[in-house]
């Protein structure tokens, strides 16, 4: 089970790993992630949880704290850094919001995790179908 720094941080959240950027909706479902082995390279990964705050995920010691180099995420940086990670991974699908500025903090998040699991189940079939 992850543990939390300090405190316990506000799910669902972004995790940044070597691959990409995801969406967990809970913890039970970050310790089922976290077994995919996609934390290897870094010390510690980006995490941006349900209200826009920066955490990080310290596979070493499999804790998540709220001692990050950046705190404040703002909406174009989280979608931003979220697309970027697709473009990497040559994922051509990207998030696109029409109004940032009448859509709240939480809901952008939300949505992008829900993005996230989309692109994942989409990813799984394509697996299937090839073989």
């Amino acid at each position: 089970m992850v543990k939390f720094l300090f405190r316990r941080s506000i799910f669902p959240i972004l995790v940044e790993t070597d691959k990409r950027m995801y969406g967990i909706p809970t913890a039970s479902h970050f310790d089922k992630f976290k077994k995919e082995k996609l934390f290897q390279t870094k010390i510690y990964y980006k995490v941006i949880n349900g209200r826009g705050e920066g955490w990080s995920y310290v596979p070493e010691y499999d804790v998540i704290s709220p001692l990050a180099t950046e705190k404040v995420w703002t909406k174009k940086q989280i979608i931003n850094f979220f697309n970027s990670s697709l473009k990497n991974q040559n994922i051509e699908d990207q998030f696109v919001l029409k109004s940032l500025s009448n859509t709240r903090l939480d809901e952008i998040i939300f949505s992008l995790v829900e993005f996230s699991i989309d692109i994942e189940n989409k990813n799984i079939k394509e697996n299937k179908k090839k073989i």
